[in-house]
C-alpha cells in the first residue's frame, strides 16, 4: 500500500512550495483517534543538531505574533535534525506560484493587485515589529494568497545568516535578501522591507530585480508588464516608492513597516487603482481556473481517509506527550532538547538528505515510505474506484467500414482520369516559405482569439458568479443580485480589455510578418527568370569555430554558451537567375553559398558572450538561431532572429549583440570577396 510520509504527528500530503531552505507542505495533523486538522507545515532541509534547535527556537518566538494578515501559527519544534512550524491551512497559492503562472500564461499582475499584496504583507510586518520581531526570510513563497483574495504571511523567524552559512540560500532566494545580510551588523525590519520591495518590483515588471547594478538604475529602466506588449514606463510615484524601498543603504529606506504601509496605501487609494479583494480573487481564478475545485475535492478526500496505519506506530503516551499546551505570551520559551524516538515516531525508512541546489518551484514527489503491517481488512489511505468495462460498439464500426469503402471507390475513380498538368510557378525560396508560414500561423491564432473573445467574457462572468456565491456561503448570507450583476459586469469589461490587448498585439505581429513576406517575395522576383528554373542549391559546408573560440567567452561556474555556424547557411539568399554566371552574385549583390566556387565566411574574432543575469537567476537555457549578413570586409551589417529563446530572458538580445560585433573572413567567389548570409546558432546552457 502506497502511503504518505509521516513526520512526527503529521502526515505530509503534498509539497506546495520549495525553497533552498526548506519546503511548505499541506499536511494532516493526527490526534489520538486519527484526523485532527489540516495544517500548512514548513520543514527545513537537514541541519545540524544545534542549528535545528536554533531555528526551532526562532519559530517558537514567532508563534506569539497574531494578526489577520499572518497565518495563525499552531506549534513549532525540531525532529531528526530538521526544524518545523505548523500554521493554519488556507486554500490558495503562494506569491511565488502566482509569479510563475503569470509569466507562463502571459497574464501579468495589474498594478492594483501588486500594491494590495504589498500593503497587506506590510501590515503583517507591522504586527511583528510591534513584538520586536522580524520575518528574516521573506521570499515570495512565504506570502500566501487565498482563492478569496486574502493575503497572509507565514513562518516568521528564519535566521537568514544561519541559513547562508549552512549553504541553504540559493541564487533565486538571494535576489530577495537585503544587501546588509553580508555584513555583521544586526538585521532589523528594514531587511524585510527590502525583500518585500523586491517582490513588488517583480510583480510589477514580470522580471526579477537585477542585482548587478544600482537599484535606482534598474527601477528607472523598468517597465510595467502588459499582456502581449513591451509594457509602459513605471509611473513616477510608483518608481519613487520602489527607489526608497530598495535602497542599498538601510538608512535610506522606510524606517519601519508602518511608514512603508502608509506610503503604499497612499498610492493604492489615490483614485488611480481599484484595490479590492474581489479583483485579486478574480485574478487568482484567471490564473488557476478549476484548480481550486480540484484542491477542495482532494482535501475532502484527505479528511475522510483512514489514518490508523500511522497510529499503530505511535503509542497513546507519545501522542499525549506531543500535544502540549502552548505557554502564555508572557511566559519564557523553554529550551529545546533533542526529540526522543518515542516522540518522533518516524517511518521505518529514514528520510535521506537531499542535495542542496538552487531552488525551483517545481514540486518534488512526495517521499514514499512503508508503514508497519496493518491488520487484515484495514482501509487504505486513498480509496480507489474500479472502472466498468463496456462492450464493443458494433454499429458504429459497421458504419465506419462502409464509409472507408465508399472513399476508396471515389479515389480509384479520380485516379482513372487523366490529371491536368498544373501551371508552372516559380519555386519559393526558404525565406519566402518561412515568412508566409509565419503569417498563416499568426492569422490562424488571430482567428482563434477572435472566436474566444465572446467565450472569454462569458467565462469571466461565470467565474465572477462562482466567487460571489462562495463568499456569500462563507458569510452565511444569500447572494445579493445587485452585487452579483456588478461583479459580472466588471469581470466582462476586464476580460474584454485583456482580449483586445492580445488581439492588437497579434494584429501588429501579422502586419510585421506580412511586410517581411512582401520584401522576401520582391527580392525573389527580382532575381528569378520565369523560363528557366533556378539551379538547385547544394548544402554548404559547416563553418567550424576557430581554435580556442569556446574559451573566449562564458563565466566561471557556468557552462559556456556555444556558437555553431549551421549548414545551409545561405539558404535564405535568393537563387541566381538563369542568365547569371554560375555562382555570381544575385541582383542584391549577395553570394549564394550553395553555388560552386563560393566559399562561406570564416569566423576570425568575437567578443565574450555574457550570460544575461535575469536568465541566470531564473536558470533559463535555450538556443538562439540568427541569420547574419557578412559584407565584403567581413563585418556583420545585418542580423535577423530566426528562432529565439523566451522573450523576457534576455538570451535573444545577448546573442544578437554578440553576433553584430563579430569579425569574419568574407565569403569569396573564385577568390573575390562578396556579401553572404550565414545562420549562426548560440546555445545557452547552465
Amino acid at each position: 500500500m502506497e502511503t504518505k510520509e509521516r513526520y512526527g504527528r503529521f502526515v505530509l500530503q503534498s509539497e506546495e512550495a520549495r525553497t533552498s531552505a526548506g519546503s511548505f507542505w499541506r499536511a494532516v495533523q493526527l490526534g489520538t483517534s486519527g484526523y485532527e486538522r489540516h495544517v500548512s507545515l514548513f520543514r527545513t532541509e537537514l541541519l545540524g543538531a544545534e542549528p535545528a534547535r536554533t531555528v526551532a527556537s526562532a519559530f517558537q518566538n514567532g508563534l506569539q505574533i497574531q494578526h489577520a494578515q499572518i497565518a495563525k501559527p499552531f506549534e513549532a519544534g525540531c525532529i531528526d535534525l530538521t526544524a518545523f512550524v505548523a500554521c493554519e491551512f488556507i486554500e490558495g497559492r503562494s506569491v511565488g506560484a502566482l509569479l510563475e503562472r503569470s509569466q507562463t500564461e502571459g497574464h501579468p499582475f495589474a498594478v492594483d493587485h501588486a500594491l494590495l499584496i504589498a500593503s497587506k504583507a506590510a501590515a503583517a510586518l507591522e504586527a511583528a515589529q510591534a513584538r520586536k520581531q522580524t520575518h528574516g526570510f521573506l521570499l515570495p513563497d512565504f506570502i500566501h494568497v487565498s482563492h478569496d483574495g486574502e493575503v497572509s504571511v507565514r513562518a516568521f523567524g528564519l535566521p537568514p545568516r544561519l541559513l547562508k552559512d549552512g549553504n541553504s540560500v540559493g541564487v533565486r532566494e538571494a535576489l530577495f535578501l537585503a544587501p546588509e545580510m553580508e555584513e555583521p551588523a544586526p538585521l532589523d525590519v528594514r531587511a524585510d522591507i527590502f525583500s518585500l520591495g523586491a517582490q513588488l518590483f517583480e510583480m510589477l515588471t514580470g522580471s526579477p530585480l537585477p542585482r548587478n547594478q544600482p537599484t535606482r538604475k534598474s527601477i528607472e529602466a523598468a517597465r510595467v508588464a502588459m499582456p502581449g506588449g513591451d509594457g509602459t514606463p513605471l509611473p513616477k510615484a510608483l518608481a519613487t516608492l520602489l527607489i526608497q524601498t530598495l535602497s542599498e543603504d538601510p538608512a535610506q529606506r522606510f524606517k519601519d513597516a508602518t511608514t512603508l504601509k502608509k506610503a503604499v496605501d497612499t498610492l493604492l487609494f489615490s483614485g488611480d487603482y481599484s484595490p479590492t479583494t474581489f479583483n485579486l480573487a478574480f485574478f487568482m481564478h484567471t490564473l488557476f481556473r478549476d484548480e481550486g475545485d480540484r484542491d477542495t475535492e482532494t482535501i475532502k478526500a484527505e479528511k475522510s481517509a483512514n489514518y490508523r496505519p500511522y497510529l499503530t506506530e505511535i503509542s497513546r503516551a507519545a501522542v499525549a506527550a506531543s500535544i502540549e499546551p502552548r505557554p502564555p505570551a508572557n511566559a519564557p520559551t523553554p529550551a529545546l532538547s533533542p526529540a526522543r524516538p518515542a516522540e518522533i515516531a518516524r517511518p521505518d525508512q529514514a528520510r535521506p538528505e537531499t542535495a542542496r541546489q538552487d531552488s525551483g518551484r517545481t514540486p518534488r514527489p512526495v517521499p514514499v515510505s512503508t508503514p508497519s503491517p496493518t491488520p487484515s481488512g484495514a482501509e487504505t489511505i486513498i480509496p480507489t474506484a474500479m472502472t466498468g468495462k463496456k462492450g464493443f460498439p458494433i454499429i458504429p464500426a459497421v458504419l465506419g467500414l462502409l464509409a472507408v469503402i465508399g472513399l476508396a471507390v471515389y479515389l480509384l475513380t479520380l485516379r482513372s482520369q487523366a490529371p491536368t498538368a498544373p501551371a508552372a510557378t516559380p519555386a519559393m525560396n526558404t525565406a519566402e516559405r518561412a515568412a508566409l508560414a509565419r503569417v498563416k500561423e499568426l492569422e490562424a491564432r488571430l482567428a482563434s482569439l477572435e472566436a474566444e473573445k465572446a467565450a472569454g467574457e462569458q467565462k469571466a462572468a461565470d467565474e465572477a458568479k462562482k466567487i460571489i456565491e462562495a463568499q456569500a456561503r462563507a458569510r452565511g448570507r444569500a447572494v445579493d443580485p445587485a452585487e452579483l450583476q456588478r461583479a459580472q459586469d466588471e469581470a466582462r469589461k476586464k476580460a474584454q480589455a485583456d482580449q483586445e490587448a492580445r488581439l492588437q498585439a497579434e494584429r501588429q505581429k501579422i502586419e510585421d510578418e506580412r511586410r517581411k513576406a512582401d520584401e522576401a517575395t520582391r527580392a525573389a522576383e527580382a532575381s528569378r527568370t520565369p523560363e528557366t528554373p533556378a539551379p538547385t542549391a547544394t548544402p554548404s559546408p559547416t563553418a567550424t569555430p576557430a581554435p580556442g573560440q569556446a574559451a573566449a567567452f562564458g563565466s566561471p561556474g557556468l557552462a559556456l554558451p556555444s556558437t555553431t555556424t549551421l549548414p545551409g547557411a545561405g539558404a535564405a539568399t535568393p537563387p541566381a537567375s538563369a542568365t547569371q554566371q554560375a555562382g555570381a552574385p544575385n541582383a542584391s549583390g549577395v553570394l549564394d553559398l550553395g553555388e560552386p566556387g563560393v566559399v562561406a565566411p570564416q569566423l576570425v574574432t568575437q567578443n565574450r558572450i555574457e550570460y544575461p543575469p535575469v536568465a541566470r537567476a531564473q536558470r533559463i537555457t535555450g538556443s538562439v538561431v540568427i541569420s547574419a549578413l557578412v559584407d565584403e570586409l567581413g563585418n556583420v551589417i545585418e542580423t535577423r532572429l530566426i528562432r529565439g529563446a523566451p522573450s523576457n530572458s534576455g538570451l535573444n538580445q545577448a546573442a544578437l549583440d554578440n553576433v553584430k560585433k563579430r569579425k569574419y573572413k568574407p565569403a569569396t567567389l573564385n577568390g573575390k570577396p562578396g556579401k553572404a548570409w550565414i545562420n549562426i546558432q548560440v546555445d545557452f546552457k547552465l
